[in-house]
């Protein structure tokens, strides 16, 4: 009996070491992630995963289901890397070779073990406000760029200010206000209080004015949807407060003026401009070209690379490679101006891009992943479980969906490993939420 109880408090204590190393290492991960200077942080990622799961295997009575979209999805990876020989090896941008698993199965190792590093209310709500002030950094030093130095941004996104740059341009630096406008609206119209709801709203319109002067379009587009769909369904919930309506109407008035600035500041190439040009009917492109610009015909190449590997894909890593040595790039992009970079580096969907590398299968994973971490944050919410921290996440994850099916961030672009562990942590931290609901279930 004595013996049986040491072990158990050994164990114990144990666990509580792995899980004090387990906070340690996610939170100098995030760093790494935010502001480090290097690029390649898969093995780091999958290390600090491979720390937090073995914590959670070891405390005693720690909730260890996973969802099963995110099953599959290494499922399918992995048998698709095995048939592709690409299980544990990895071309990197620089043409070496990373002995590491792909990055789906990096992605899932480390949102289980950041499941349990962030397992409790308050855990998860650090975890947020920390991804909010890395975000809220860099947002300061865009501005700084913007009227200090004069710099209006370009593709190449900021060259003066290096924790910038290393995001790699505007349309990444701009997922990442994609992805925290939810959390902070979650305040301005759940939080409790008036001056919190205050301090939400302000928030929220800093990092639209930001979102404009970042120079993104679809990003500012998706920010501007993700707001107003949030603020539609939460004054639709029965019983919404006269100030919940009232904070909605400032920030719809607020989105409505930045979105006519922003149009002017686009120079007549914005949505309300390109809107009038299809209604008007005297453009020469397809209404397709001119609403998805240079995107369609990678889209195009990317399907036929689907319907001629439809089940196993073209394997994990390899997108650019089969399409210049499939022959897609010289079918579909002949003329394309990024046909050496973005038109054969990434399928700029991330659904395409899961189909082209994974196969049907692969794309329908990533679809269930999604749809998975909206409906458990969702749920939660409706259920009035943590309501600022459900709704954020429900916002979030959706807002990165609905971004990523312009562009896709988790492969192809040398910055993916930075977005790959962003996104693992919304991953995980949907999957704490998801076990703090249902045990808080009678």
């Amino acid at each position: 009996m004595t013996g049986s109880a040491n072990s158990a408090s050994a164990r114990q204590v144990f666990a509580i070491a792995l899980d004090a190393l387990g906070l340690v290492a996610a939170t100098y991960l995030l760093w790494r992630a935010m502001f480090g200077g290097e690029m390649s942080l898969s093995p780091l990622a999958f290390q600090v995963g491979v720390l937090g799961s073995l914590a959670c295997l070891v405390a005693p009575g720690a909730a260890r289901r996973t969802p099963w979209p995110v099953v599959a999805y290494v499922a399918v990876a992995v048998v698709s890397a095995t048939m592709h020989d690409t299980l544990w090896v990895r071309p990197s941008g620089m043409g070496t070779i990373d002995s590491i698993p792909p990055y789906p199965v990096i992605i899932a190792v480390l949102a289980f073990g950041l499941a349990y590093t962030f397992r409790s209310p308050g855990r998860i709500a650090v975890a947020m406000f920390a991804l909010l002030a890395c975000v809220s950094v860099l947002g300061t030093q865009i501005l700084y760029d913007r009227f200090f130095n004069n710099m209006v941004y370009e593709r190449g996104g900021s060259i003066s200010m290096p924790l910038v740059e290393q995001w790699g341009g505007l349309h990444q630096t701009g997922l990442l206000f994609v992805i925290v406008l939810p959390i902070v609206l979650a305040v301005a119209l759940v939080g409790r209080g008036v001056a919190q709801r205050a301090a939400g709203g302000v928030m929220v319109l800093c990092l639209m004015a930001i979102g404009f002067i970042n120079g993104s379009r679809t990003g500012v587009l998706v920010m501007a949807m993700t707001a107003l769909a949030m603020m539609l369904l939460v004054l639709l919930r029965r019983g919404a407060e006269v100030r919940t309506w009232a904070m909605a109407a400032a920030l719809v008035a607020a989105l409505v003026l930045a979105g006519v600035a922003g149009e002017r500041v686009s120079r007549g190439d914005g949505p309300i401009a390109l809107t009038m040009k299809i209604l008007s009917g005297n453009s020469t492109r397809p209404v397709i070209e001119l609403v998805t610009g240079d995107r369609w015909p990678i889209w195009q190449a990317a399907a036929a690379v689907t319907m001629d590997h439809p089940v196993f894909g073209a394997g994990i890593g390899r997108y650019s490679q089969i399409m210049r040595e499939g022959g897609y790039a010289a079918a579909y992009l002949p003329g394309h101006p990024e046909v050496q970079h973005a038109g054969a580096g990434q399928a700029h969907n991330m659904v395409l891009h899961a189909a082209v590398e994974m196969g049907v299968p692969g794309a329908l994973c990533v679809i269930a992943i999604w749809f998975w971490m909206t409906r458990t944050a969702w749920r939660s919410w409706r259920a009035g479980w943590l309501p600022v921290i459900s709704l954020g996440l429900a916002g979030a994850a959706g807002a990165f969906f609905v971004r990523s099916l312009a562009d896709s961030f988790l492969d192809g672009l040398y910055t993916a490993d930075r977005t790959a562990v962003v996104v693992a942590l919304l991953l995980g931290l949907t999957m704490a939420l998801g076990r703090l609901h249902r045990r808080a279930q009678p």
